[in-house]
Formats: structure tokens, C-alpha cells, sequence
């Protein structure tokens, strides 16, 4: 039974391939005996073999959501004093690999079964192909134009306060102020300039007063405030002052900080290649397909719903516990 589960582990994986974006670690192997025994969970053994490729299936996740922007050395990171983020996650897969072998040995507590199909071994391949996948997408990325233009590209800096035309309550509800209360506000948002301006300095003034005053790094394409206060500030010179900007949510006052910011300029560039390399990858998806033959069994690809995996009724009730 342990070995049917085994090969169980692989056809679960093979399906959450439609659902889930992965990429292989491209890392050089120590060698590995994959038929030493790496565990045993009561009188069961566990090859080394198996542990590999599940360790290589987490890797595979973790490094395509978080290597692209904490750098080739993401496992080699403290996540607290003295602990690094490889031997954190290698703690949490280890009881992941217990976790499965345990369960496994209790499926006959659920009467789960499973049939000859349903254990058919996917595992290796299912993981070179990952490991394809993210080779030829570093070898397109390395592949584009990577000359981008600093002052195209360059990030200011500015500090802003805002006051909202609207309230929340305890249970995340939002009410829009009266107009008369925001006529109030108004009037309090340009005494607000007129102090912060007096002072010269608008988050030394947010501090003195007891204001939060935000920081954002932007140019004059950038969506993460109002475009009214994208543009005005956009156009102040360093130390200077908006008026008071009425967006739709409410009023901010701006004071930019500085022209270019470099380590936001860089993360821009950073940014601007990866969308280079992301559409470059798409174009030739576009060009590959049309070269390919390509032929699906509509009768089998209907029954493969997201939503009610085909398996057996048996493992599934039993998952989903």
C-alpha cells in the first residue's frame, strides 16, 4: 500500500500542473543513491530516491514565486538569527514527507483504495519537464535586449499625507463623509500645508504632529495613487510642495524628495526586463505551437475538471478531510 501511495503522491502532482506555475532549480546534484533508505515510517521504508524528488518538487515552487527577485542565494538567507531559509524549509518538508507516509499508513482506517490507472508513475517526468521549463525560460530571459535607458525609467521619491473622504468601521464597512464634512476636511488639509509648509519639512511635520505621512517611489506612469497626484507631483522640483490635491478617495498633500531614487530606478529596470524577457517567452510560445502538431482527446480533457478531480471517489472523500 505504501508504494501505491507512493506513485498516488505523483498523479496528484501531475494534476496540480494545470493549475500551478512552476520552475525547476537548474542546480548542480551531489550524487545521490536514490535506492538508499532516506526514512522509515513505522515498518515502511522511504528511498532516497522518493525524498529527492519531493524536495525537488518543493524547490521547484518556492524558487519560481520567490527566486526571481531575492537572487540565486535565496536559500542561503536568515529568515531570524542563525537560521537560513533552506534549513527552515527543509524542516517543513521533512514533516510534509512524515505527514504522507503517516497518512498513508491509515488508509485502510477510511477503506481507501485505489486502482491499477490511478498508479501509474509520473514522478521523474513530471519533474524534468519542470526542470525544462525553467531552463528555457532563463535562456530566453538571457536571450533579450537588456540595454534599458536610466532616464527613461528613473524613480522619484516624494512623502505625502492623506486625509480620507471616507470611514471604516470595525467590520470593514465604508461611509462617505458629509459634504459639510468634507468641506471640514478641506479646510484642515490646507492648515495642514500652511503648517507643514512653515515647517519645510513634511515628515519631520507629520512626526511633530502625530500625522502618518507616507513615502513612494514613482514616475509619471505609475498607478499607485490617484493620477492627480501622480501628475502634481510629478512636476514639483525636490523640496517643493503640492497644493492641496482632492482626489477621489480623499486629500493629499505632496512634497517630493528627491528626482531619482537609484535602488528604485534599479528595481524598475529590473522590472522592465523581466517584462522584455516574459513577452519574448510568449512570442516564441506563439511561434512553437503553430509548429507542432498538437492533438487533445476532448472526451478525456472534459473530465479533467479543477474543481472534482478524477481520481477514485475513495481518495478523494479522503483528501478532502
Amino acid at each position: 500500500m505504501f508504494t501505491s501511495f507512493k506513485k498516488t503522491i505523483a498523479v496528484v502532482l501531475v494534476a496540480m500542473m494545470t493549475i500551478t506555475a512552476l520552475a525547476g532549480c537548474g542546480k548542480k546534484e551531489v550524487a545521490l543513491d536514490e535506492k538508499a533508505i532516506f526514512m522509515t515510517v513505522g515498518d515502511r521504508e522511504v528511498s532516497a530516491g522518493m525524498a529527492n524528488f519531493y524536495v525537488r518538487y518543493q524547490q521547484a515552487l518556492i524558487e519560481s514565486v520567490y527566486a526571481s527577485y531575492m537572487g540565486d542565494n535565496v536559500w542561503k538567507q536568515e529568515i531570524e538569527a542563525g537560521v537560513t531559509y533552506e534549513e527552515n524549509m527543509k524542516e517543513t518538508i521533512l514533516g510534509q514527507l512524515k505527514e504522507l507516509y503517516i497518512l498513508a499508513a491509515n488508509v485502510d482506517k477510511y477503506d481507501v483504495k485505489l486502482t491499477d490507472e490511478e498508479t501509474k508513475e509520473y514522478d521523474m517526468e513530471y519533474l524534468e519537464l519542470a526542470l525544462i521549463k525553467n531552463k528555457m525560460n532563463n535562456a530566453i530571459s538571457d536571450d533579450i535586449d537588456k540595454k534599458v535607458d536610466e532616464k527613461e525609467v528613473a524613480q522619484k521619491k516624494m512623502n505625502y499625507l492623506y486625509l480620507a473622504t471616507q470611514e471604516t468601521n470595525e467590520s470593514g464597512a465604508t461611509t462617505k463623509l458629509s459634504d459639510d464634512e468634507v468641506k471640514q476636511l478641506k479646510k484642515k488639509a490646507g492648515q495642514m500645508l500652511s503648517a507643514a509648509k512653515q515647517a519645510g519639512n513634511l515628515q519631520s511635520f507629520g512626526e511633530e504632529e502625530d500625522f502618518k505621512v507616507e513615502t513612494l517611489t514613482f514616475d509619471g506612469s505609475s498607478t499607485a495613487l490617484d493620477s492627480k497626484v501622480i501628475k502634481e507631483a510629478d512636476a514639483l522640483e525636490v523640496g517643493d510642495f503640492s497644493g492641496v490635491i482632492e482626489a477621489a478617495d480623499g486629500f493629499y498633500i505632496v512634497q517630493l524628495v528627491s528626482t531619482y531614487d537609484a535602488d528604485a530606478t534599479n528595481e524598475k529596470i529590473k522590472e522592465v526586463l523581466a517584462e522584455r524577457g516574459s513577452e519574448r517567452y510568449n512570442e516564441l510560445m506563439a511561434e512553437w505551437i503553430k509548429e507542432v502538431k498538437v492533438k487533445v482527446n476532448d472526451d478525456v480533457w472534459k473530465n479533467m475538471s479543477l474543481h472534482a478531480l478524477k481520481i477514485s471517489s475513495d481518495f478523494a472523500e479522503a483528501t478532502a478531510q
